[in-house]
């Protein structure tokens, strides 16, 4: 048998074989290689959008405890005692929008405010059963430990930011929509601080403050998992990096005695520093078109929390000028968490 002719044979047979079973290739549409834009269509060639947002937050700054009480059994002054910490309430702000998406290339552009001034106030009296009151923010550490019978303190935070971000919404996947977005920060942080000691024969003040502006970029992120046609889930979170130059630091003590005779008086100005911001909103909300989809609202209510690096500069510039310690010790951060309630309107 000659098996190189049979050879032959055959694969001449399987090459015309296959050569006559060739098909025409399938041509994929090239939108199926990319996600399906997700923006909201108000049927015009750009769209614009509004928000308002109202806020009811709990701000909570470390390393803002007032003092310690001894008790009486506590013979050598150690700090055993109980520590006197400042009451932090809910406060009311806002945060307001505008912003444009367009319809060719489904990119979205939002300019937002957010404002935030709260103050916080607490009185604390000697307990009967506290030997004495171990103020913490006296750096002469006057008056006397076992004369003061109360003190108070007023805190206020003046919190303004300002937003700048471009994002592109898609589906990724038929239910979850995802709005990766980037942009700039930037806005002022102030606060204040009056600290008051009393005792039977007089009153020691400190006025304390810090003044500052921020910078940076921010990145993050939007994602909305709708639950029915109108319901969803929502998880919205970012981050910014952000140069921070606080203009002012400033403590003042006067003398109990002598008012008018500052103990301490310093003053730092122009600290630097990089303060990372971490937000995130977590919630539920309800969207739809109205009058035949020339408008759409949304309506979320979440829990919101942002935290902010670096931002108790007073406590930091008092530790510097304490006679007990005189060491620096690192700005202690500031967290808001509490209520988010946001309505937006597209037309």
């Amino acid at each position: 048998m000659n098996f190189p002719k049979i050879l032959a044979v055959f694969s001449l047979f399987f090459l015309i074989e296959g050569f006559s079973n060739i098909q025409e290739p399938k041509i994929i549409d090239p939108i199926l290689g990319y996600n399906k834009s997700a923006f909201i269509n108000v049927q015009k060639p750009f769209g614009l959008y509004t928000e308002a947002t109202f806020l009811y937050l709990q701000p909570t700054e470390k390393s803002l405890e007032l003092g310690f009480e001894l008790p009486q059994d506590d013979l050598i002054n150690n700090t055993k005692g109980q520590v006197i910490n400042m009451k932090f309430e809910y406060k009311p702000g806002f945060k307001v929008g505008l912003g444009l998406h367009t319809l060719h290339d489904g990119w979205d552009g939002l300019f937002e405010y957010t404002y935030l001034h709260m103050k916080e106030t607490t009185n604390h009296k000697k307990s009967s059963s506290a030997k004495a009151i171990i103020p913490i923010f006296r750096p002469s550490r006057t008056p006397n430990f076992s004369s003061i019978l109360e003190i108070k303190n007023s805190w206020k935070l003046n919190f303004d930011l300002f937003d700048f971000l471009l994002s592109k919404p898609f589906f990724s996947g038929k239910k979850l929509i995802v709005s990766p977005f980037f942009g700039i920060r930037s806005g002022w942080i102030n606060q204040n601080f009056r600290y008051e000691t009393f005792t039977d024969l007089a009153l020691s003040l400190n006025n304390m403050k810090s003044t500052s502006w921020l910078i940076g970029p921010r990145l993050g992120q939007n994602s909305k998992w709708m639950i029915e046609k109108y319901f969803k889930f929502f998880a919205n979170t970012s981050i910014s990096l952000t140069f921070q130059q606080f203009k002012t630091i400033k403590l003042q003590e006067e003398n109990g005695n002598t008012p008018d005779i500052l103990s301490h008086s310093a003053i730092n100005r122009k600290t630097n520093l990089i303060s990372p911001i971490f937000d995130m909103v977590l919630g539920v909300g309800f969207e739809n078109f109205i009058a035949s989809n020339k408008y759409h609202y949304d309506l979320k209510f979440g829990y919101l929390l942002l935290y902010l690096f670096n931002q108790n500069m007073i406590s930091n510039l008092k530790t510097r000028l304490d006679v007990d310690v005189r060491t620096s010790t690192k700005p202690a951060n500031l967290l808001l968490q509490g209520l988010d309630f946001s309505f937006r309107l597209d037309f």
